[in-house]
């Protein structure tokens, strides 16, 4: 399934990132997607896995996801997915050690 947009895909520009804070159905779908993927690059497993902020990327060969991620108490992740415009989608990037005050990276 792909995710719905409250603006159209053309009004984001080409590399500028766009952040939004509202988690939507699609976001938490992306999410549980990548959640296998960001467990076997981190070698860990993570029983808590939620979205709390993010952001869009448009880039030459479709479109970054850039995803800050709760996985305990006081600790995030944030995560880089590419969704290419094929419709093949991976992970690109894992930070661990992450704070909810830390910016996206």
């Amino acid at each position: 399934m792909e995710p719905s947009y409250d603006r159209p895909l053309n009004s984001f520009s080409v590399g500028g990132p766009t952040t939004f804070n509202t988690i939507d159905n699609d976001l938490q779908l992306l999410c549980q997607d990548i959640k296998k993927d960001v467990e076997e690059n981190t070698n860990r497993h993570f029983t808590k896995f939620e979205p709390i902020s993010y952001s869009k990327q448009k880039v030459g060969v479709g479109e970054i996801d850039k995803l800050k991620i709760k996985v305990s108490g006081e600790e995030c992740i944030h995560v880089s997915v590419l969704k290419h415009f094929s419709g093949i989608r991976s992970v690109e990037n894992v930070f661990t050690n992450k704070s909810e005050n830390d910016p996206l990276n």
